[in-house]
């Protein structure tokens, strides 16, 4: 797609006109008004304005009705239809005011003052500079000859001065289209995209461009009554010119406004849409759910699904007539009637629901389950899938939706389905995760220490050995190992939060769909049914110790030594002795740092520039602070706050710009080999390893190999030729440089994957100082605290100017590594994610460099992500920011519009 600057006058050659400034006359339309069913067409198809005729069904193309003179046609035609309005003299056109500004930014000014009659100029052509002139020199100055610009006969001269003297795109753009720099018409617009509404009063509500239309026909009107021939000296002239010059531009900057921002049409209509029929409530546990399913109120089902459902009760022979069916359904809704329930579980058994929470950080925030009813007013969630939405149960609300066809149903039980996303795209982790009570229950049946005999279980469903006997297990560990495939190796050590997701994402590399959601639910079960029979609970006497009390009076005020104390094992030893040992040691809830400053000491908190604060609070949280402690206190609690409220918003923006920048990235399906024979040569840190599953790199015979878990740890320490994403030559990413990893993505457009991957971690790396309520951390950085939220100002500077941060960087590479290094402080993301945002990032001029004939030869520029919209699609950078500039880029450069999955939403 691209832009192409239109002949005002020629298009508006064949179009009816607008006379009339008033839209309204005796109630209904005026005829030759602005919303005129004679020029526009009718309001209600195939039905004139009198309403006399209705034509609908029959061949009335060339029909109308010879009383009020409206086409018999679709009303559809107001959408199509446009109309002019005739000035009453040649105007410059705003569009081409606004490129000669582009092509001359210091013009702008002045030439906006020629045009309106403000001020006169002299050019000085040699220097290419406008003086203006002041009112008592005008005389002066004409007598001695000098030319004074002013009025549109002075804007003439410029851009003729401009094209003599100047040279470039945009110059050549304004001489291929000299003719169009003057107008005698303005189009006027369908009158469905300026609509106008009635209000309670009776009155009526017009879109804004009604009234700049209606004031340019009044002006216009006026001028056209002038009985006698207008001279361009004169100051009538030069008053109605003003006004008129100067509504156009503001015609033509009100369509651009309408366009551009977070409201406009683009990112508010095109590439944002509210979905009408969908629903929205808390969400509520329930652990006698199935993982792949959701429970949902049976009044959400009778209201969302009501159409479906008459018809169902139409055809169950519930009711004889569809109205009547309609009523029954609304009396049930209105009067909490249940005894449709049953009908309805029926008609819901093979239904699937879209949920969603909110902020959507990433493709796992929304999920498709099965769905059952309930007679609450919850929707009802399987405990494990809350760590891909990131909810808890404190009043999260989730919305539902439900797909209307067999085919998005089919599409969501195969691409959406929670059965379908077992593994997260962002690590290769397992999605559903296991917390607090499933996790405190397992790592207390799984520390069953007792082996004395009569305590112990045989593994029935394990071989035998070589004598013939089964293994034997506690009974903890036995019921714990029966969670586990059969043929999985026996786990003989206590699982905590960290081994059992180890286990778990072991097993969900290793076995079918099937077996691991099994899995999870018998882990579920146990984890359940162990926390509730040891009654577990947290009393305030547990949190009382004579002898902490003791050690608490040893905090000297010296930051280093009362550091150096509270870690101490003698203070660990006391607390590993109470009663709550088990919530933290599980990973099941909280941490040491957290129980120190309940029962121990507050300690030192960080300011709000992460400096320490001098004075410790000696008091813990049970025992109490006093004022002056409450007040110190407040540092830290203000700063975990403030840094999370403020730095959501800044990771939600870079995510944006990501997404626009990555947008056009997809890989190519049919293509399993690009050929190149440049790779990326990457030192595989300790640990990065795993990150680099499933992809391919060229060993030392030369051949591609594929990194598994079997091999991946062979190749932590050295350098390895990595197939990267920035290095493929294809214009979409080819298999073999991507990797394996597409098989779980359900989706070609890996780079909107990437920046789902990265946004979601980095607003999680903002929310970490909340949890830690600015309590220092004691370091080798003495007084200074490491502020999470500078995680974020450098993750904005390598994304937007990586030269600023990153002193030689000479090879790709060096970028990704350093990313990577910023993002695995927190949590792991596999290393394809960074290579695929670090290929948008290179460009050479206005091409993207991977994908020239000889980039090896050509050297490649690193381009913040918020100029990257703009030079992969024209269009996606209208979406982002800077509407005007972009249109005008796209209009002088000639850009075209590279199809991605956005832009593609823009086709008509």
């Amino acid at each position: 797609m691209k832009l192409k600057i239109v002949d005002i006058d020629n298009f508006c050659s064949d179009l009816n006109e607008v006379l009339n400034p008033k839209s309204f006359e005796s109630g209904k339309f005026t005829k030759s008004g602005l919303f005129s069913q004679q020029t526009f067409g009718p309001i209600k198809s195939y039905c004139c304005a009198c309403n006399r005729v209705t034509y609908r069904g029959r061949s009335t193309s060339e029909a109308k009705c010879k009383k009020c003179d409206v086409d018999i046609t679709s009303s559809e035609e107001r959408r199509r239809r446009f109309a002019k309005i005739s000035l009453p003299f040649p105007i410059f056109n705003p569009l081409m005011y606004y490129i000669v500004c582009f092509a001359k930014p210091s013009f702008k000014k002045p030439l906006f003052n020629i045009l309106s009659y403000n001020k006169h100029f002299i050019l000085d052509k040699d220097k290419m500079k406008l003086t203006p002139v002041e009112f008592e020199d005008i005389n002066s100055l004409q007598e001695s000859g000098e030319e004074l610009l002013i009025g549109l006969p002075g804007a003439m001269k410029i851009v003729e001065a401009i094209l003599e003297k100047e040279t470039g795109q945009e110059v050549q753009f304004i001489r291929d289209n000299y003719n169009k720099i003057t107008i005698e018409n303005v189009v006027v617009i369908p009158p469905d995209f300026r609509p106008c509404s009635g209000n309670a009063s009776g009155g009526k509500v017009l879109d804004e461009i009604n009234s700049i239309y209606s004031r340019l026909i009044t002006k216009t009107n006026r001028v056209k009554q002038i009985p006698f021939t207008l001279k361009e000296t004169d100051d009538i002239f030069r008053s109605n010119y003003r006004h008129i010059q100067l509504s156009v531009i503001r015609l033509f900057d009100f369509v651009l406004k309408k366009l551009s921002k977070k409201e406009g049409l683009i990112r508010g209509n095109i590439l944002g849409k509210r979905i009408d029929f969908s629903g929205r409530a808390v969400i509520s546990p329930d652990p006698t759910l199935a993982l792949n399913q959701c429970r949902i109120p049976y009044w959400m089902i009778l209201e969302m699904l009501k159409p479906q459902f008459v018809n169902y009760l139409v055809n169950r022979r519930v009711c004889k007539r569809y109205n009547q069916a309609v009523k029954l359904v609304e009396d049930c809704i209105k009067t909490n009637d249940t005894h449709l329930f049953n009908l309805a579980c029926e008609f819901a058994k093979d239904k699937i629901a879209i949920l969603n929470r909110q902020p959507t950080l990433h493709r796992l925030g929304v999920l498709a389950f099965d769905v059952t009813l309930h007679l609450g007013n919850t929707i009802a969630i399987h405990p494990m899938i809350c760590h891909p939405y990131n909810a808890d149960f404190d009043g999260d609300a989730m919305a539902i939706y439900f797909p209307v066809t067999k085919e998005s149903e089919n599409e969501a039980r195969e691409k959406l389905s929670i059965c379908a996303n077992l593994l997260s795209q962002t690590d290769i982790d397992l999605v559903p995760k296991h917390n607090q009570d499933i996790t405190l229950g397992v790592y207390v049946a799984s520390k069953d220490e007792n082996w004395s005999e009569e305590n112990l279980r045989e593994l029935d469903w394990k071989k035998p050995d070589e004598d013939g006997n089964k293994p034997k297990l506690p009974i903890g560990k036995y019921f714990f190992n029966k969670c586990l495939p059969e043929d999985y190796k026996i786990i003989k050590s206590a699982c905590n939060s960290r081994k059992l997701s180890l286990i778990l994402n072991d097993i969900a590399l290793k076995y079918p769909p099937s077996e691991v959601i099994n899995t999870l639910d018998r882990i579920k079960q146990l984890g359940f049914l162990k926390s509730t029979i040891e009654g577990y609970t947290l009393g305030i006497d547990d949190l009382y110790s004579s002898q902490l009390s003791e050690l608490n009076q040893k905090l000297t005020g010296n930051m280093h030594e009362d550091m150096r104390m509270m870690k101490s094992k003698e203070i660990m030893d006391i607390l590993k002795t109470s009663s709550f040992t088990d919530f933290i040691e599980s990973g099941a809830r909280g941490s040491w740092d957290q129980v120190k400053q309940l029962v121990f000491s507050r300690g030192y908190v960080s300011d709000s520039k992460g400096r320490i604060r001098p004075k410790p609070i000696k008091n813990s949280l049970v025992r109490g602070l006093n004022q002056n402690d409450f007040f110190e206190s407040c540092w830290g609690a203000r700063k975990g706050l403030l840094d999370t409220a403020l730095s959501t918003g800044d990771s939600g923006y870079l995510t944006r710009q990501l997404i626009y920048s990555t947008s056009f990235i997809e890989i190519d399906d049919t293509l399993e080999d690009c050929g190149t024979k440049d790779t990326m040569e990457l030192f595989v840190e300790p640990g990065m390893g795993q990150t680099l599953l499933w992809r391919n790199f060229i060993n030392e015979d030369g051949q591609v190999t594929r990194i598994t878990r079997k091999n991946f740890k062979e190749l932590e320490g050295k350098t390895i030729k990595l197939r990267s994403p920035i290095y493929c030559e294809s214009d979409k990413i080819c298999k073999t440089c991507y990797g394996n990893l597409f098989k779980i993505l359900h989706s070609n457009q890996i780079g909107i994957i990437a920046t789902q991957a990265v946004g979601e971690r980095t607003t999680q790396l903002v929310l970490r100082t909340f949890h830690l309520g600015g309590v220092a951390q004691g370091g080798e950085r003495g007084d200074e605290q490491e502020d999470i939220i500078s995680g974020i100002q450098i993750a904005n500077t390598l994304f937007h100017n990586p030269n600023k941060l990153i002193k030689e960087l000479n090879r790709p590479v060096d970028l990704v590594s350093a990313i990577y290094k910023l993002f695995n402080e927190y949590k792991a993301i596999h290393m394809i994610h960074y290579e695929v945002i670090v290929s948008a990032m290179m460009w050479n001029g206005n091409n993207l460099w991977r994908t020239l004939e000889n980039r090896n030869d050509t050297p490649y520029q690193w381009v913040s992500i918020l100029q990257i919209p703009s030079k992969s699609s024209w269009l996606l950078g209208c979406a982002f920011s800077n509407l005007k500039t972009k249109i005008l880029e796209g209009l002088v450069y000639n850009k075209s519009d590279n199809v991605s999955s956005l832009s593609k939403l823009f086709r008509f």
